[in-house]
C-alpha cells in the first residue's frame, strides 16, 4: 500500500533522527530520519568507525537540523561521547532499559516496536525499501509470564532472516520520545501523539486483554491464555 501525504500533511512535525549502530563488521550504522506520518529514506552508513559515523551524523545534522537525535546506547556510546560534545539534541535510548509504560512492555525496543507498529497501521508511510519492509514483517513477540510484552531479540532476528535488522530498528527508535511540533498544526500533532504515547492508545486499558469481542490479534481473546511465552508475529503492514 502506498501512502502519500501532501507538505502540509506533515511538514508541521519536528523531524527526528533514529540511529541506530553497527555492531559487528557485516552490519551497518543507519539514520532514519522520520517527520510526523513520513519516514523518509533511510542515510546508511557502512563500513565506518565511530569517529567516521559521528562525524557523517553531524554533518547531517546541520543539513536537516533535526529536533532530537535518539541512538542505541547498546553499541552507539562510542558515537554519543562524539555527538554529545557537537550536538545538544542528542539522547542515549537503551534498547534493553525500562519502557515508559513498565507494566505493558518488557524493555524499551518492545515499546517503540509497538508503537512503530500501531504508526504504521494508522497511516504512517514508510519508504519503498524491500529490505525493510522485511525487517518489518519478521520479528516474534510473546507475553512473559506476569503478561509483558517482549519483541523477538535482535541476535535471533539476526540468525533467523541472515542479517541485522538495522533499519527497522533505526526506524523504531524514532518512537523513543514523543516530541512536540515548535509550531504547525496542534491536531495534526494530537492524532499522531495518540500513537507516540504508547500503550493506552495501543492496548487501553489492562481489562482490554480479557474482552473477546476485541479481535486485536495482540490482546485477545484473553490477556491470561497470551501469557505462555508462545512467539507471535509482531504484524502484517498491509492489514
Amino acid at each position: 500500500m502506498q501512502r502519500e501525504y501532501g507538505p502540509s500533511e506533515y511538514l508541521s512535525m519536528p523531524l527526528v533522527f533514529g540511529v541506530d549502530v553497527a555492531r559487528f563488521g557485516g552490519d551497518k550504522s543507519v539514520v532514519f530520519p522520520r517527520r510526523g506520518l513520513v519516514a523518509q529514506a533511510p542515510i546508511i552508513l557502512s563500513g565506518q568507525d565511530n569517529v567516521e559515523a559521528a562525524d557523517r551524523i553531524v554533518s547531517l545534522y546541520h543539513e536537516y537540523m533535526p529536533h532530537s537525535i535518539f541512538v542505541d546506547a547498546g553499541q552507539g556510546q562510542g558515537v554519543i561521547d562524539i555527538l554529545k560534545r557537537n550536538l545538544r539534541c542528542v539522547y542515549e535510548i537503551p534498547f534493553g532499559g525500562q519502557a515508559l509504560d513498565p507494566a505493558k512492555f518488557i524493555n524499551r525496543r518492545s515499546e517503540m516496536w509497538f508503537l512503530m507498529r500501531e504508526w504504521i497501521r494508522s497511516g504512517g508511510k514508510i519508504p519503498d525499501t524491500p529490505e525493510l519492509v522485511s525487517e518489518l514483517s519478521a520479528p516474534v513477540y510473546s507475553f512473559n509470564a506476569t503478561g509483558k510484552i517482549q519483541l523477538e531479540k535482535k541476535e535471533s532476528i539476526k540468525e533467523r532472516i541472515g542479517r541485522s535488522p538495522d533499519l527497522a530498528d533505526a526506524l523504531a527508535l524514532t518512537f523513543a520520545v514523543p516530541v512536540m511540533p515548535d509550531v504547525g498544526d496542534r491536531q495534526e500533532y494530537a492524532i499522531t501523539q495518540r500513537y507516540a504515547l504508547g500503550a493506552r492508545s495501543l492496548f487501553g486499558n489492562h481489562n482490554d486483554y480479557n474482552n473477546d469481542d476485541n479481535d486485536d490479534d495482540y490482546g485477545s481473546p484473553s490477556r491470561q491464555k497470551y501469557a505462555d511465552g508462545v512467539d507471535r508475529s509482531l504484524f502484517s503492514l498491509w492489514e
